[in-house]
């Protein structure tokens, strides 16, 4: 993606130019030809009159998700700038990892503060999302909604601002839904923050919720990577037997399991589980290093990750690679839309991706070749089929444009034909599998498949 200055003749106006009528411009073409660059946003002086440009940037090709460079054009003397730029590593003096943004700014994401101009963003800052303040001149960041000791580990949602001192925002915990907070600066510059709104739940929901804990843990062995852990207060204090631990890796593989609320990771944990959701080597919010790192490597760095993020495993939710390079370390799996041979993605909607995320070149012409399907399938789930001893539940979007159904459905035919596998189709579900009787539905299976094993290894 390129951003364009398209100059319109003086003679053409919005309102007087009849609806078909050619008019004659002259376009610019204002980033280089080597980025992808999206989210123009603009700023304006008191006059009304555009001064600024900026938007984000990343290098064309690599991985689907990475490090956002944040750039600027002065568009009184055409100069362009890298305001912040690709953080490869944190630092101990600096931990800040680098822009992990949602896709787009806000439509007006500037705020005037102490004779500054600020662009307000929410960003990845390893396992949760910040809101943070961009000096429009110097690129100078600060991180408005920083965790300090013994406070809950909310993660932070940017919605709008008023284009002047006010913005609006929500923040959740993996144990307390989202409520609804303006940030506003008083007649000293301080910013402050006022509770808006909060959901309306039951007196049983809200103290039920109560008995959670999250915590983020290190994985020790694969370090800067850590896992969310989500359990019952008495889990850690009773001495009679564990719950079964349920990992739930995220999928990307360049995402992020964030400190946000999910009904669907909540309700799991009410059910009595501890919940395990690692951010494994190449997740967002860690600098670019880790995600350039598992690039050529996934299937292996990533399953090496979770597998160190296990506690207490005995059931299971991930990625096919871990049941079959780990057949005896889980119990069961459940899989949403799982990628299972790489070199057959020719039909998917992101067909780069598999030769991107391991390690192969990609251009419009590229072909597969025998050579480049055996590096694929080598590294696919596929090649560890006969090493699946789980019980497996697959869910399956039938419109599924990423993942095609057939890739679900091959695992399932390979896993039938060893007498060790249930499948469950979704008709007119896409990738996420997000409709509202999907998810109701794939929850509620995905629970009970869990509770019938569980109860079989209790036995």
């Amino acid at each position: 993606m390129g951003i364009w200055e398209i100059k319109l003749s003086e003679s053409a106006t919005v309102q007087g130019t009849p609806f078909g009528t050619k008019i004659s411009c002259n376009s610019l073409k204002l980033t280089p030809p080597e980025q992808s660059c999206c989210s123009p946003r603009v700023l304006y002086d008191d006059n009304q009159t555009p001064i600024k440009l900026f938007w984000f940037s990343n290098p064309v090709g690599g991985p689907h998700a990475s490090c956002v460079s944040l750039e600027s054009c002065d568009l009184t003397t055409g100069t362009n700038k890298v305001l912040v730029d690709t953080i490869m590593e944190p630092t101990p003096e600096n931990d800040f990892p680098g822009l992990y943004p949602e896709y787009n700014m806000s439509s007006s994401p500037f705020l005037h503060h102490g004779g500054r101009i600020y662009i307000v963003l929410q960003s990845l800052w390893r396992s949760r999302a910040t809101i943070i303040f961009i000096n429009t001149e110097s690129g100078a960041i600060s991180d408005e909604t920083k965790i300090h000791d013994d406070e809950p580990l909310y993660s932070w949602s940017l919605h709008a601002t008023d284009d002047k001192t006010r913005f609006i925002c929500s923040r959740s915990t993996p144990t307390t839904p989202s409520e609804v907070l303006p940030g506003y600066f008083d007649q000293h510059d301080n910013l402050n923050w006022k509770v808006l709104d909060k959901p309306t739940i039951s007196f049983a929901t809200e103290k039920a919720l109560s008995d959670l804990t999250a915590s983020a843990i290190p994985i020790g062995a694969c370090p800067p990577t850590e896992t969310l852990v989500i359990q019952s207060k008495k889990a850690s204090t009773t001495s009679g037997p564990k719950p079964i631990c349920v990992t739930i890796p995220h999928g990307g593989p360049h995402a992020s399991s964030t400190t946000a609320f999910s009904p669907a990771t909540a309700a799991l944990a009410l059910e009595g589980y501890t919940l395990s959701l690692p951010n494994y080597t190449g997740s967002m919010g860690f600098g670019e290093k880790s995600i350039q790192k598992l690039l050529g490597n996934c299937g292996t760095m990533d399953s090496m990750d979770d597998k160190s993020s296990k506690v207490e495993v005995t059931a299971v939710s991930l990625a096919t690679h871990l049941i079959g390079q780990y057949p005896t370390l889980f119990n069961a799996a459940v899989m949403r839309n799982p990628v299972i041979s790489a070199g057959e993605l020719a039909a998917s909607d992101i067909p780069d991706w598999a030769c991107a995320e391991l390690g192969l070149q990609f251009t419009p012409d590229s072909l597969m070749t025998p050579a480049t399907f055996q590096t694929l399938f080598e590294a696919s789930p596929i090649a560890h089929v006969d090493y699946v001893r789980v019980p497996v539940l697959l869910l399956i979007g039938e419109d599924d444009l990423c993942v095609v159904p057939a890739q679900g459905l091959r695992f399932y035919h390979a896993l039938k034909g060893r007498e060790r596998s249930v499948e469950m189709w979704f008709k007119g579900e896409s990738h996420s599998l997000d409709g509202v009787e999907a998810a109701r539905v794939s929850w509620e299976a995905g629970r009970d498949w869990f509770k019938k094993l569980g109860q079989s290894l209790v036995e």
